[in-house]
């Protein structure tokens, strides 16, 4: 059976025996890239009970019925799986994160939507899952390296300081990975519960260069 060039989607062959089959599969797969609305991209193994037109991105490594299907769109369709390759520069929508993501022909990368970073010690930044990032602080704290930059993309992250708590504000300072490279020469940050501090970076290849910097935002 031949597929098409950019998705994969089945071809009618001459005289072919339940044309229809094949011809409704490729319909429901034209159906689910118009959508673009993909339900999950986190996913190893498919979910338990899945509904006729649920989407996923298959992530690595594939098992069960996702067996050798790594970074392909899985429909599913009346009761078995089909699988999407994907044609570079394609995106879609991720449901659950709330933000579109292109196929760079070897990864899935997001771009724009916000992503809410986990507050740690350093605090981890996979801008893979979203060129927009913030956080909330408990205590000072590192923003370490993003991982997953590209050349030329532009980065946001902010950081919001501590509420006042029951006992009182306290100033949570912020330390940077040196991969930043500030304006300035450094980062200024708010001193004040609850603030929103804002900076917008460029990556150059080798470092997060500033554009701008909002401080004291409500």
């Amino acid at each position: 059976m031949t597929t098409t060039p950019k998705f994969g989607i089945p071809d009618l062959s001459d005289q072919q025996a339940n044309a229809e089959t094949t011809h409704n599969d490729a319909i429901r797969l034209l159906e689910a890239m118009a959508s673009r609305a993909v339900i999950d991209r986190d996913l190893s193994a498919p979910p338990g009970s899945p509904t006729d037109g649920d989407t996923y991105i298959v992530k690595a490594a594939g098992s069960g019925d996702w067996a050798s299907q790594d970074n392909k769109i899985a429909v599913y369709i009346t009761d078995a799986w089909k699988f999407i390759t994907q044609a570079e520069g394609n995106s879609v929508y991720l449901q659950d994160e709330n933000v579109d993501v292109l196929w760079n022909g070897s990864a899935w990368i997001a771009y724009g939507g916000f992503q809410t970073l986990t507050d740690a010690a350093t605090v981890a930044w996979d801008a893979g899952k979203g060129t927009n990032a913030k956080v909330t602080l408990t205590a000072s704290r590192t923003i370490g390296a993003p991982t997953n930059l590209h050349t030329g993309w532009i980065y946001t992250i902010q950081v919001i300081q501590p509420g006042a708590g029951e006992d009182g504000y306290l100033r949570a300072t912020i330390t940077w990975d040196a991969i930043y490279n500030f304006t300035g020469g450094s980062a200024s940050s708010s001193n004040g519960a609850d603030l929103v501090d804002m900076w917008t970076f460029v990556y150059d290849g080798t470092k997060l260069q500033e554009i701008s910097e909002q401080l004291a935002l409500a």
